[in-house]
C-alpha cells in the first residue's frame, strides 16, 4: 500500500514540507510517532529524491540524522510526491494483466501466457483453470482514486475566473 494513505506518514509529510532542514528526533518529538516509522518514510522520500541526508549526529551512541528538503515549498512538495506516487501506480496498472487464470483447488493464479503453455490446466493438479478478473487492478484503481482525493485536499485546483468584457 502506498505511504500516502498512512495518516502518520501524512503528518510527517505536513511537518517537513516547508522546512529546509530537520532531524528525525525533532519530528519524533513534535509528532509523537515512532522513530522506525519516521525513518521508513524518510528513506522512501530519499529514494524518490525529495529529501537528502545532510549529516549524522551522535548523541552518546544514539544516532540522529539531519535531513535536507529539496523542495521546501509546501505546494510544490506535495505536488511532487503525489505525482511520483500516481505515476508508479499508473505504471503498475499498465503492467498488471487484466485477467488471470485461477485454479480453485490449489488457489493458484496464472497469467495468460503461463496458462496457454499448460493448455489452461493447473501445473500442480491438472484441473482446468477458470478465467477471473484480476482484483489487483481494482485494488490499484481504488488506491489511485484515494490518492487523487487526497491530492485535491492538499493542492486545490486553480479556479478559472471568467474575464468580464467591457460593455
Amino acid at each position: 500500500m502506498t505511504y500516502l494513505l498512512n495518516e502518520d506518514f501524512r503528518k510527517v509529510l505536513e511537518y517537513i514540507s516547508d522546512k529546509k532542514e530537520f532531524t528525525e528526533k525533532e519530528v519524533r518529538r513534535e509528532l509523537k510517532i515512532r522513530e522506525d516509522e519516521i525513518r521508513k518514510l524518510l528513506y522512501i522520500l530519499e529514494e524518490n529524491g525529495v529529501i537528502y541526508p545532510l549529516n549524522i549526529i551522535n548523541n552518546n551512541g544514539k544516532f540522529d540524522f539531519r535531513w535536507g528538503n529539496r523542495v521546501p515549498n509546501k505546494k510544490e512538495f506535495f505536488n511532487l510526491i503525489f505525482n511520483k506516487e500516481l505515476d508508479k501506480i499508473k505504471k503498475e496498472i499498465e503492467d498488471t494483466p487484466k485477467t488471470i487464470y485461477y485454479c480453485e483447488n490449489c488457489n493458484l493464479g496464472y497469467t495468460f501466457e503461463e496458462s496457454y503453455e499448460n493448455d489452461f490446466k493447473c501445473r500442480e493438479c491438472g484441473t482446468i483453470l477458470k478465467e477471473k478478473e484480476n482484483f489487483r487492478i481494482i485494488e490499484l484503481e481504488n488506491i489511485e482514486n484515494n490518492i487523487l482525493l487526497l491530492k485535491k485536499n492538499y493542492i486545490p485546483e486553480k479556479r478559472v475566473s471568467k474575464a468580464r468584457g467591457k460593455r
